[in-house]
Parts: C-alpha cells; structure tokens; sequence
C-alpha cells in the first residue's frame, strides 16, 4: 500500500487494482484514487493488498 500511496502523490495512476474494496486499511488509498479520478477495480492481487498501475 505505500507505493501505491506513494504513486498516487507524485503521479496520476492508470488503474488501481484492489483485492478487498472491504478492506479498512485501504480507505486512504481508495479515498486518493476516487479523488484524482483513477479507475479502480476489483482484481486477484494475490498476496498484494492493491496494486497501481502507472501510465
């Protein structure tokens, strides 16, 4: 989650793939993404939490 926090900051992300929109400790991150417009869906991760996807 701290990268894709990180690229959320300093860049606009493609996507954000998300393994649990039920997550709590995604809330931060989630919240970034819907206010910068980034698509985010749901996605197998595997053992990531959520992973950004940069242009």
């Amino acid at each position: 989650m701290g990268e894709s926090s990180r690229a959320l900051i300093r860049r606009i992300p493609k996507i954000m793939l998300v393994k649990d929109f039920n997550n709590p400790d995604l809330s931060f991150v989630l919240e970034m993404a819907k206010k910068k417009g980034v698509p985010i869906r749901k996605y197998d991760t595997k053992e990531y939490e959520c992973i950004t996807i940069l242009q």
